[in-house]
């Protein structure tokens, strides 16, 4: 066999294995929600109780296991689990505040891109950023906000030295998306719902969302 038969029949394997994943895989759980904004799979915050919310995540494909999390008094804090294969997100959350649930959280870590995100939930009223530094890079971390919806979605921008800008795409990944109550949009800025690692709230600045294009940040 020649060389050139070699590298076809590679490309055709590759291009093979490639349709065959996409037709395997499903979208994100973001998209194929039953509900809307806040409510996520007949789980709204601010309304469903913690039993209610535990029976209905055994019912969403992928999910066949959850976890709780319990505060030292043995409060139910949230509920944890990951999603099992075909789903392409990788877990979630739903916290809780006394028995009701405060928000859900999915991790979709680039199951969907920001195109996919805006035509489900429309685009975004508003948007704050921090820069962040890891172990290994320095990224800006850009929080897409819909505040009376009740949601947000989280990107994660890789930064590049010498330059102060970078740059939001229809193909952006989405690292995850939360949903809470819209009443309590400024209660939740403090807490873990809207941000990971502690930031200072006073200095937060939320900017209105102008669409696509270039984001400006400072460094210190």
């Amino acid at each position: 066999m020649t060389l050139g038969g070699i590298v076809l029949i590679i490309i055709l394997l590759v291009g093979s294995l490639a349709l065959l994943r996409k037709s395997y895989s499903r979208p994100s759980v973001i998209l194929t929600s039953n509900c809307d904004a806040p409510c996520w799979n007949g789980i709204t915050p601010g309304q469903t109780g913690s039993w209610d919310v535990h029976e209905s995540l055994y019912e969403i494909e992928g999910i066949s296991e959850v976890g709780g999390e319990y505060s030292r008094d043995e409060k139910l804090e949230r509920y944890t689990w990951y999603f099992n294969r075909p789903i392409e997100d990788s877990g979630g959350s739903v916290w809780f505040d006394g028995e009701r649930v405060m928000a859900i959280e999915i991790l979709s870590i680039n199951s969907l891109d920001l195109e996919d995100l805006f035509e489900k939930l429309g685009d975004p009223e508003t948007y704050a950023k921090v820069l962040r530094k890891g172990e290994q890079r320095e990224y800006l971390d850009v929080l897409l906000l819909y505040p009376s919806k009740g949601c947000l979605a989280e990107v994660l921008l890789d930064t590049k030295p010498g330059s102060n800008t970078v740059q939001i795409k229809p193909g952006t990944g989405v690292f995850r998306v939360a949903y809470f109550e819209p009443e309590k949009f400024y209660e939740l800025m403090n807490t873990k719902v809207f941000f990971d690692v502690p930031v200072n709230i006073n200095t937060l600045r939320l900017e209105p969302w102008a669409g696509y294009g270039e984001i400006a940040f400072e460094r210190e």
